[in-house]
């Protein structure tokens, strides 16, 4: 035994049988033969008070203390126990140790489950639930799963006994908590007088059973509800019985008062309507009227949750801070949502007028605030809703403009109707260059001209018009308001704005060339007017905001809708010139008449289709874009001509002949589907292949010997190899036409 002695096991009264010198195994025998006698002892004290319901048995025996007595023991022989060079003898003593230990915890467990039946029996449910919860906490012991330490049939019995108190103790709990507070609620019947009665009446103590002669107090009952952990669940009750017997008819009534009475154990809060009987009061002042309607409604608010807080927590313990916000977090969200419905926002249109009024209405929405705050139910750190509701009330009328504002938007938008007029920028408000400034002649410069600031001369729709004018004249209204108030309105015509984009291209189902133009023209027409429209009116806003306040942002919105809108209807109208191009098959054999003809008819409906588009957009885009747009329908006709004579590889004389009448119908008709007359320059910048056009037609009756010349002479913008195709398709294989292909090479 590590070549030392081991200290004498002094045992009690059950292990003093083995005399003479002490040894390891002497010791542990010893240890195993006292706690075999706990065991036993223990339990058959469990089977008596939890099998027979003997509950006085063994309670006079000092089975604990012996307990106590051999687990220091063991305490103090561990250390030389745990260094034994005797592996087996260690290992029964540890395991030994382990049996004592939870002979102990069963101990405990049968003596906190009898206290507690006692502590029941005299009424004190707060001891009670103690002493069942710490039961129940030592009863989740995994040691206690362990057949070799303890009998399992001893554990059920225990955990079924505390099941049963806990369950008994819930029961027994919950409903003395619900005789001690009473909620009723009545209306006066007619013969009697009407009005609305309801009252909350709280009780000091009640009896713990029927006949019994012991009280549970209040403040026992709350507490044991905290420790049984039913505590949150009757708050949850106790705060929808507050709202809707007292606080809520309160708010919606400003004819009821609440009176306090105090009998014997009994505290009654009753609330009544206090108008009948009373004299008619003469007309007040909105000022007058809105102080008493708050000021009775901050006293009475105040008498009740007063007498309901001290009732129900006046002498609670360690978590009345903590009960009292989870009380108030069930109670502050709907009695802040009733106040703002039923008393503040029947002040708002007085509110808005009077400045007075605002400012009472938010010294009583602090106030309440405060008030709650100092009666616990919200920390101090809560934001103050009604003080907010109270602050943003100013704001209301502004936004129902903003909401008018967006309404009158979406109904001009979506009105009905085609119709049009011509804008130009001489005529138009806003922008850099005001009308009352300059006259028309003076808008005709160079540099004007070239300006982004200038609006080209277009057609637009009528609502589109009657658009900007709402904007305008909302923008207007920003002159005089509050900052605040302009603010509201800056965003609601920037909302007015977005709606805008949101709906009208919805209007536009099918991409036809007129409309698609015009809502390219409506959004460019916007654009126009938003580049100076945040400039023009930033000194009705708050300085803080001037720097920021624009509406340029928008513009690259507005512009990118316009030409989407225009360039999906112009890219389906190349798809259509493509398809008709493709039904003339080629150029081959367009010396027959037949064939001829039926080139020729293809040709006259695809310049029919570009002569049609030429009608709607003539007049109607600004010249610039109608240029460009017209333009590129022209161009789709033309490039395809010039690939499919490129693509042709052997072209005869009588071919040729034909390809160069077909080509030169279409060269005539071009410039004829401007409504103006275009110089060769002006339709080359239009038309960006018109060149490649022409020579391609040109060469078609051109002889070879000047196609070198000219190509010497740099004439030729076709490239060489697509020059040296034409001249072998053109030319029979010649001395003349390989020495030409060598010069273009």
């Amino acid at each position: 035994f590590n070549s030392q002695p081991i200290s004498v096991f002094t045992m009690p009264p059950l292990m003093e049988r083995n005399q003479g010198p002490e040894t390891p195994e002497t010791i542990v025998c010893g240890l195993t033969q006292s706690i075999d006698e706990l065991r036993g002892s223990l339990y058959e004290r469990v089977h008596k008070h939890f099998a027979e319901f003997i509950v006085d048995y063994g309670l006079s025996s000092d089975i604990s203390s012996q307990l106590m007595h051999v687990q220091r023991r063991v305490d103090s022989l561990s250390e030389e126990f745990s260094g034994l060079e005797i592996p087996s003898l260690a290992t029964q003593f540890h395991s030994q140790s382990e049996s004592l230990a939870v002979l102990c915890c069963i101990c405990e467990i049968d003596d906190k489950l009898v206290e507690s039946d006692e502590h029941f029996g005299s009424g004190n449910y707060k001891d009670a639930a103690a002493k069942v919860a710490e039961a129940g906490e030592l009863l989740a012991n995994p040691k206690l799963l362990q057949k070799k330490l303890c009998d399992h049939q001893i554990v059920r019995l225990l955990k079924d006994e505390h099941r049963i108190k806990l369950a008994a103790l819930q029961s027994s709990t919950l409903d003395a908590w619900r005789k001690l507070i009473i909620w009723q609620t009545h209306e006066k019947q007619a013969g009697a007088g009407t009005g609305h009665i309801s009252l909350v009446q709280i009780l000091s103590y009640v009896e713990a059973s029927a006949g019994a002669q012991v009280d549970v107090q209040f403040d026992n009952v709350l507490s044991s509800l905290h420790t049984l952990g039913l505590l949150e669940t009757e708050l949850e009750h106790a705060s929808e019985m507050l709202l809707q017997h007292l606080l809520l008819p309160l708010v919606k009534n400003a004819t009821l008062k609440p009176s306090i009475k105090h009998v014997g154990r009994e505290h009654t809060l009753t609330l009544a309507d206090a108008s009948s009987g009373q004299p008619k009061r003469k007309s007040r002042s909105h000022l007058k009227l809105v102080q008493e309607t708050l000021d009775s409604f901050k006293d009475s608010l105040h008498m009740i949750l007063s007498f309901v807080i001290d009732r129900l927590f006046g002498r609670m313990g360690e978590p009345r801070k903590e009960t009292l916000l989870s009380f108030g977090s069930k109670v502050h969200p709907q009695l802040t949502a009733a106040i703002i419905e039923h008393q503040l926002a029947r002040i708002i249109p007085m509110i808005a007028e009077k400045e007075a009024v605002r400012d009472y209405a938010m010294a009583a929405a602090t106030a309440l605030e405060t008030d709650l705050q100092t009666q616990g139910l919200i920390p101090e750190a809560h934001e103050s809703a009604l003080s907010r509701y109270v602050q943003e009330a100013s704001v209301a009328n502004t936004n129902r403009k903003r909401q008018l504002l967006l309404v009158k938007a979406r109904d001009i938008l979506l009105a009905r109707g085609n119709n049009t007029l011509e804008v130009e920028h001489a005529t138009e408000r806003g922008g850099l260059f005001p009308k009352t400034e300059r006259t028309a002649s003076e808008y005709d410069t160079p540099e004007l001209r070239e300006s982004i600031y200038r609006l080209p001369s277009c057609q637009i729709s009528t609502s589109t018009r009657e658009f900007v004018d709402l904007i305008y004249t909302n923008l207007d209204d920003m002159k005089g308001m509050a900052h605040r108030e302009a603010v509201e309105l800056f965003y609601g015509v920037r909302d007015v704005l977005d709606l805008f984009r949101s709906i009208a291209p919805t209007k536009l189902k099918k991409p036809d060339p007129y409309h698609s133009a015009i809502l390219h023209n409506d959004c460019f027409y916007i654009a126009h007017h938003l580049l100076c429209l945040g400039y023009r009116y930033k000194a009705s806003l708050p300085e803080d905001l001037q720097a920021i306040a624009t509406f340029v942002d928008l513009v690259p919105a507005f512009r990118q809708l316009g030409e989407q809108a225009l360039m999906t209807m112009v890219a389906e109208q190349h798809s259509l010139l493509r398809e008709k191009m493709e039904t003339m098959h080629g150029l081959r054999e367009c010396h027959l008449p037949e064939r001829f003809n039926e080139i020729r008819g293809v040709l006259d409906s695809c310049l029919e289709s570009a002569q049609e588009l030429g009608r709607a957009w003539d007049k109607t885009l600004p010249s610039t874009v109608f240029n460009m747009t017209l333009g590129s329908v022209v161009t789709v006709i033309m490039a395809g001509l010039v690939h499919e004579v490129l693509s042709l590889q052997d072209i005869a004389e009588r071919d040729a002949d034909g390809i160069h009448e077909l080509l030169s119908i279409v060269s005539e008709a071009v410039p004829k589907l401007w409504q103006v007359e275009l110089t060769p320059t002006e339709l080359a910048e239009h038309l960006p292949c018109w060149t490649r056009f022409h020579q391609v037609r040109e060469l078609m009756v051109t002889r070879l010997v000047d196609i070198g010349e000219k190509h010497q002479d740099q004439y030729w913008v076709l490239k060489s190899d697509e020059l040296r195709s034409m001249v072998k398709a053109l030319f029979t294989n010649t001395d003349m036409r390989a020495e030409i292909i060598a010069i273009i090479a």
